[in-house]
């Protein structure tokens, strides 16, 4: 039968690298890039509608571009909620990453910052009558 008799053979999963692997069934999160060095991966959630867990926002994976490893990142300070089809950005000037809106509570409106040298989270002041359309 030219080789059929073996047919579950392939199902087998080989680790080609070592250590911590990837984040699996990660979905709605942000990968944030620094310095051109690591990646960041914050937010995101697993499941289904009906059966979603979301990610916790004290320990974020992170990969390292350099030589192709994954670490987590333990963060500390006012730590948001958890949240998932949000917003990233990376400040090289101030090393932070500032993270907006998302879900799974829309009233979410605070703008957090993570300085990417300490990993701590900062509460950004939110500024009042800000609408630029108005005159």
């Amino acid at each position: 039968m030219g080789g059929s008799e073996n047919l579950f053979s392939m199902t087998k999963l080989y680790v080609l690298f070592p250590g911590l692997m990837a984040p699996i069934g990660l979905m709605a999160y942000t990968a944030t890039l620094l310095n051109n060095t690591r990646i960041l991966y914050i937010g995101g959630r697993h499941g289904s509608i009906t059966t979603i867990s979301y990610l916790l926002l004290d320990k974020l994976p992170m990969y390292n571009i350099d030589d192709n490893t994954w670490s987590i990142v333990s963060t500390s300070g006012n730590i948001p909620f958890p949240r998932y089809d949000h917003g990233t950005v990376f400040i090289p000037q101030y090393n932070q990453i500032l993270i907006i809106y998302g879900y799974p509570d829309i009233s979410i409106t605070s703008i957090m910052a993570l300085d990417a040298l300490k990993f701590v989270w900062l509460s950004i002041p939110t500024i009042s009558n800000t609408d630029l359309f108005s005159k």
